[in-house]
């Protein structure tokens, strides 16, 4: 019986992609009842599903591979996904649950019931861009035995924390990496998108719990929070600025790690008077400060002592572009600086 079953699958996977995707529901019906053939039988399907032309979210493969593996943004799960379906196939997946993450936060996580479709639409022009995501969930959400609560806490097991202090009862937060910054999104309307250092969180990876106050997730005086994004009218065009400059995100566009300095060569240059002499402000000199960690840049404060603020890099180096847009100057030998 058991070889009768899988080949069975083996079969179904020799159809043209339109024949097989038809058959991945029934596929999947079949290993149900054969428990003990589960994970060779999902292996089968999984390699097949992700060379078709199109590997569109299926549901029931989702759910029963979950069930049956756990996700693969578990870093105790991360080495059996890869050794069983390959690099691919385990990122393919990671792909839906991130999309149905996103969707569950402003669906059925924002306060007051009410769906967040603004929101909702543009982070997921970037969920190929996530490398990470956490959820804190207020009490109400972290607590909630109704089933879609259950689900969600136990798909983010290693990635949901409890959303500290009273006034958060009702609020939740979806925190997500994109590149080297951290984007924290709240449930609760009126309520800004917080950035910080990836490197430098007011929070551990792994922690129980986390404050959503100014003295936790909204935390501006942390020396990793970088920046505060409000809603407000065509608050989209602000945002993908933001993501495209600083994290190399752009909608619907799965990111290129090893060259994205290539991403930098088009972005619009921030617009101001660097005119020979003239005196950075304090938040230009952090501008240039996030640059340089963006580009593993070692950068040098000197203006204490009289001197400059020097950027250790080439004429040639990747950050050269947006250095020269932003107005610092190049001396051969030493790099670039301003004061």
């Amino acid at each position: 019986m058991n070889e009768l079953v899988l080949a069975h699958i083996r079969a179904a996977t020799e159809l043209n992609d339109i024949e097989f995707v038809n058959q991945v529901t029934p596929l999947v019906q079949l290993l149900d009842k054969h428990s003990g053939l589960i994970t060779d039988g999902l292996i089968l399907i999984l390699k097949r599903y992700v060379s078709c032309k199109e590997h569109n979210e299926h549901h029931l493969l989702r759910d029963t591979l979950l069930h049956e593996w756990k996700s693969p943004w578990l870093e105790a799960r991360k080495a059996l996904w890869y050794g069983w379906v390959g690099e691919e196939a385990t990122q393919m997946v990671r792909l839906w649950l991130t999309k149905q993450h996103i969707k569950d936060f402003f669906e059925l996580l924002q306060a007051g019931g009410q769906a967040d479709k603004q929101r909702m639409e543009f982070w997921l022009q970037y969920a190929d861009s996530i490398d990470d995501f956490w959820l804190a969930l207020g009490n109400y959400s972290f607590y909630n035995q109704h089933a879609d609560f259950k689900r969600i806490r136990l798909q983010m097991e290693g990635h949901c924390m409890r959303l500290s202090d009273s006034n958060q009862n009702n609020d939740n937060a979806f925190l997500m990496k994109i590149g080297n910054f951290v984007y924290i999104e709240f449930g609760k309307q009126n309520n800004a998108c917080h950035i910080f250092s990836a490197d430098n969180l007011p929070f551990k990876v792994g922690q129980v719990t986390v404050s959503g106050t100014g003295a936790g997730l909204k935390d501006t005086r942390h020396l990793g929070w970088q920046k505060k994004l409000s809603h407000v009218n065509g608050w989209q065009r602000e945002f993908s600025w933001f993501l495209k400059v600083y994290s190399f995100a752009v909608p619907n566009q799965k990111k290129e790690l090893n060259v994205i300095h290539k991403k930098v060569l088009d972005v619009e240059p921030i617009k101001v008077d660097y005119s020979v002499g003239r005196t950075f402000s304090d938040d230009e000199i952090k501008h240039v400060y996030t640059l340089c960690r963006i580009f593993n840049c070692k950068v040098e404060d000197g203006r204490r002592n009289g001197g400059a603020v020097w950027v250790r890099a080439d004429l040639n180096a990747p950050i050269s572009k947006q250095l020269i847009d932003f107005g610092l100057r190049y001396k051969e030998g030493k790099g670039w600086w301003c004061e």
